[in-house]
C-alpha cells in the first residue's frame, strides 16, 4: 500500500533544562524528557536503521556481524518459538553527566515459516503429514491461542501476497466451513478449487479467520518472522530460555563491551557527531558500598539462636522456628496413578520428622488418596478436605496436593482450595516426593512455608535492627499490578498488603481488578488500604503511626502521574480514619526491577563466586542524578548468571529518611521473606507478596468466551478469597 507521512515542526529543543538537570538544580521536567527522547533517537537510529529492532533493543542476525562471537545464534524452543539475543541501548541523565546504558538482552519470537510446519513443531508432530489425520480436541486447543494476533502471509496468489492479522481458528474444517456468494452456500475447500484451481491437501484442517467472513486455509498461510511473542512460556521452554541467557558477569561485560565496538560504534556515529556529542566507550567506573548484614533470630531452643548471614544466605541446622503451629488436620491428594503410594507415605513420614524438628508440631498420618488430573478438581478436594478431618472438633487445616507436571491444574487448585473451600493447600511436584538423596532440605523448605500458612513465624530480625518498625506502630505496605499479554483483553489485577505485627513477618493481603485495560495504578487502592487499616486495628487495637510504603510495577514516565493519584488516594482514607492532628507519617516509594543496570566488582576478589557483588552493596551515586532520592541496592545472593540490583524511588518522605536509614532498612528487610526462609531476596518482601496475591488472584477470574468480539472473552466475575483465609499468609 501506499501511505503518506506528515512531518511537522513542533518547537526547538534547548538543552539548557537537561544540563540543569543533571547537575542538580531545578529543571522543568516536560523539557528533560523531550531531550533525552530527542537524543535517544540520535544514538539508536543508525542502529534501528541497520539491525531488527524491538524498543531499545536490536536483534541482529549472525550474518549481519562478520567473524564475531556476540552468541547471536537464534535458540529453538519448545513451542515453536526461537530466542534471540541482541542488545539494549538507552541513554540516561547521571551526576552532572550523560550515560548511555548498553546491556545484552533476549527475547522469544514465532518461529517463522510455513504455517503447517511451524504448527508440526508446536504439536510434536514428526512433519505436516501427520495433519492429514486431522486435529484432536487438545490440538485444537493449543493451535487455536496459539494463532490469536498472528501475522500471517498468504502465498496462493502468486506475486500478490498480503500479510493478515489473525482473528481466531475455525471449529470446522475447511470443506465443511461454508460462506455464501451470491445466495449460493461454498466451502472453502471448494472456493479455493473454483477460484484458484487449488486442491487443498488438507481440506480436513480448520482455517484462519483474518476479516469478517474471510477464512485461509492453513497450507496457504506463511507465518511472518519476527513476530515477538508475549504470551506465557511452558516451564520447559522457561528453563531452557534461562539456561541460554544465564550469562555471568565477566562475559556480560565482554559481550557488551564487543557490542560497543562491533554494533553501536559510538565513536563512529555520524548522527551523533553531527550534534557534537562525544562518547567514552570504556565502562563507568563508579562508587557503591556495603551495608553489613542484620542478625536473623530463631526460637531460643536452637542450638545457636541468632545468626549473621554470609552472602546472603544461612542454614536451618540445629535451628527451631520462632513460633511453630500445630498441623493435626491433613491429607494429602494425588493427582494422577504414577508416582507409588509407598514413595508418598515415605515423603510424608520424612515431612513430620523434619518439621517436628523445625519446631512444629505434626500429629497424625495423613490419609493419601489418588484421583483424575482431568476429573472433578472441586469434588476431589472437598473429599481431601473430610479426609483431613482426624479430630472432628476442628476444621481441615491443609490438604497436600501432588501434581505430576505443571499446568493449569496448579490454578484451578488454587481457586478451589481458597475461594471455594477456604482451606490452604501445598502444591508439590511429584519430582519432589520420588527425589532420591536431599529430602532433607525439601522437606524443612517446605515446613517453613507450611508453618507460615499456618500462622507461625520462622526467623526474626534481633531486637534494635527494625526499630522504625517497632518503636512506634507502624504498617509497611507492597503494591503491585499484573497486567495482561500482549493482545490479551484481560483486565489487569492489583494487589496490595501490608505488615500486621511489630516484627515485620505477619502481612495480610488485597486484591482488586482495574477496569481501565492496562492501568499503571491501582483503582481500588483506597478500599484496599481502607480493609487493611481495619485489620491492622482488629489485631493490633491501634492504627498505624507510621506508613512505609512500596510500590512495583510503574515505569519512569508514570511517576508522578501514579504519585498524584496513589498517595492522594492514602490521605483519603488516613483523612477519614484519623481525627486532625493525630495522622501518621508517609513515605512512597517506588520499586523498579526491569530496568538494565548491572554491576561488577573491579576486583574479583571483592565479589561472589560468580564474579556478582556480595549481597549488600548499594549504589547512589555516578548513575542518578543529585537532587533525586534513589539508589540501586543488591540485596541478594545470585544463584547464577549476574545479580539484578533493584532501583529504589523515594518520591514522597514526611519521615526526613537519610540515605543511610531507608538503604539499611529496605535491606534488612529483604531477610524476613516466609517463602524463601534461608536467603535474602531481591526485593522488600511486601513487594514480593504482593506480586503473589496478584499472581493468585488470577486464576480467580472467570472467564465466558465472546464469539462476537475478535479476540477475546469478557470477564464474567473473580471471585473473593473465604473469610477463614483472608487475613491470613495464604499465599506463600
Amino acid at each position: 500500500g501506499t501511505y503518506k507521512v506528515v512531518i511537522r515542526f513542533v518547537q526547538n529543543l534547548s538543552f539548557d533544562e537537561l544540563q540543569k538537570y543533571v547537575t542538580g538544580r531545578s529543571a522543568s521536567i516536560g523539557e528533560v524528557i523531550k531531550c533525552i527522547m530527542a537524543l535517544n533517537a540520535f544514538i539508536n537510529f543508525t542502529v534501528r536503521r541497520n539491525y531488527p529492532a524491538i524498543g531499545k533493543s536490536i536483534f541482529p542476525h549472525p550474518r549481519q556481524i562478520a567473524h564475531s562471537d556476540l552468541e547471536l545464534n537464534p535458540i529453538i524452543l519448545p513451542g515453536a518459538l526461537e530466542l534471540r539475543r541482541g542488545f539494549y541501548q538507552s541513554l540516561r541523565p547521571a551526576w552532572n553527566t550523560l550515560a548511555i546504558n548498553v546491556d545484552i538482552c533476549a527475547s522469544v519470537f514465532y518461529l517463522g515459516g510455513p504455517f503447517l510446519e511451524v504448527a508440526a513443531k508446536l504439536l510434536n508432530k514428526r512433519n505436516a503429514d501427520e495433519f492429514r489425520q486431522g486435529l484432536s480436541s487438545r490440538d485444537w486447543t493449543i493451535l487455536s491461542k496459539f494463532v490469536r494476533r498472528l501475522k500471517i502471509r498468504t502465498i496462493h496468489r502468486g506475486q500478490r501476497r498480503p500479510v493478515y492479522l489473525v482473528r481466531k481458528l475455525s471449529t470446522e474444517p475447511a470443506d465443511r466451513l461454508y460462506f455464501k456468494i451470491n445466495e449460493v452456500r461454498v466451502s472453502v475447500a471448494e472456493y479455493f478449487f473454483k477460484t484458484y484451481n487449488r486442491r487443498l491437501s488438507f481440506e480436513n484442517l480448520p482455517c484462519l479467520l483474518v476479516r469478517n467472513d474471510v477464512y485461509l486455509p492453513l497450507e496457504v498461510c506463511d507465518i511472518l518472522p519476527g513476530q515477538r511473542f508475549d504470551g506465557q512460556l511452558a516451564d520447559i521452554a522457561h528453563a531452557d530460555m534461562i539456561k541460554h541467557t544465564c550469562v555471568r558477569p565477566a562475559e556480560r561485560f565482554k559481550r557488551i563491551s564487543k557490542a560497543v565496538q562491533e554494533i553501536f560504534k559510538h565513536s563512529r556515529g555520524p548522527h551523533i557527531n553531527s550534534i557534537g556529542m562525544e562518547v567514552d566507550i570504556e565502562n563507568m567506573t563508579i562508587d557503591g558500598r556495603v551495608l553489613a548484614p542484620p542478625t536473623v533470630e530463631f526460637n531460643s531452643k536452637s542450638v545457636n539462636q541468632t545468626h549473621v548471614p554470609k552472602d546472603g544466605r544461612w542454614n536451618l541446622v540445629n535451628k527451631i522456628v520462632v513460633q511453630g503451629k500445630s498441623l493435626e488436620n491433613w491429607s494429602v491428594l494425588v493427582f494422577g496413578s504414577r508416582v507409588p503410594e509407598q514413595s508418598i507415605d515415605q515423603f510424608m513420614r520424612q515431612f513430620r520428622e523434619t518439621a517436628s524438628q523445625k519446631g512444629l508440631n505434626v500429629s497424625n498420618k495423613p490419609k493419601i488418596t489418588f484421583t483424575n488430573p482431568i476429573g472433578n478438581v472441586q469434588q476431589a478436594l472437598y473429599q481431601a478436605c473430610l479426609d483431613a478431618q482426624i479430630n472432628k472438633a476442628l476444621p481441615p487445616q491443609l490438604v497436600f496436593c501432588i501434581m505430576e507436571q505443571t499446568g493449569p491444574l496448579y490454578g484451578e487448585i488454587k481457586r478451589i482450595g481458597d475461594t471455594i473451600l477456604g482451606v490452604p493447600t501445598q502444591v508439590l511436584l511429584a519430582k519432589l516426593v520420588t527425589k532420591r538423596g536431599g529430602l532433607d532440605q525439601v522437606c524443612a523448605n517446605i515446613s517453613l512455608k507450611v508453618n507460615v500458612k499456618l500462622g507461625g513465624k520462622n526467623s526474626l530480625l534481633s531486637r534494635g535492627q527494625l526499630n522504625f518498625v517497632s518503636q512506634v506502630p507502624t504498617m509497611i505496605f507492597g503494591a503491585d499490578v499484573f497486567h495482561p499479554g500482549r493482545g490479551e483483553r484481560k483486565p489487569s489485577v492489583a494487589a496490595v498488603c501490608a505488615s500486621m505485627d511489630i516484627d515485620a513477618v505477619v502481612y495480610s493481603g488485597r486484591y482488586s481488578v482495574n477496569k481501565v485495560p492496562r492501568n499503571e495504578t491501582i483503582e481500588s487502592l483506597e478500599d484496599m488500604v481502607n480493609d487493611l487499616f481495619r485489620t491492622f486495628w482488629e489485631r493490633n487495637k491501634s492504627l498505624p503511626n507510621r506508613i512505609l510504603f512500596y510500590r512495583d510495577g510503574v515505569s519512569e514516565g508514570q511517576f508522578q502521574h501514579v504519585l498524584n493519584i496513589e498517595v492522594k488516594a492514602i490521605k483519603t482514607v488516613i483523612s477519614r480514619c484519623y481525627k486532625p492532628g493525630s495522622e501518621p507519617t508517609l513515605t512512597f516509594i517506588i520499586v523498579q526491577k526491569r530496568h538494565h543496570t548491572r554491576f561488577m566488582p573491579e576486583n574479583s576478589r571483592d565479589g561472589d563466586k560468580l564474579g556478582n557483588c556480595i549481597p549488600g552493596t548499594v549504589v547512589d551515586t555516578s548513575i542518578v542524578v543529585p537532587h533525586e532520592f534513589d539508589f540501586f541496592l543488591q540485596s541478594h545472593y545470585c544463584l547464577q548468571g549476574t545479580a539484578r540490583p533493584i532501583h529504589y524511588n523515594i518520591l514522597y518522605d514526611e519521615h526526613n529518611f537519610s540515605a543511610d536509614e531507608i538503604q539499611t532498612l529496605t535491606y534488612r528487610l529483604c531477610y524476613l521473606s516466609a517463602r524463601l526462609c534461608t536467603l535474602s531476596i531481591s526485593l522488600v518482601p511486601p513487594v514480593y507478596y504482593a506480586h503473589l496475591i496478584a499472581n493468585r488472584a488470577r486464576h480467580y477470574l472467570r472467564w465466558e468466551e465472546d464469539s462476537s468480539e475478535v479476540s477475546g472473552a469478557s470477564i464474567s466475575s473473580i471471585s473473593d478469597v473465604k473469610d477463614v483465609l483472608q487475613n491470613s499468609m495464604f499465599f506463600i
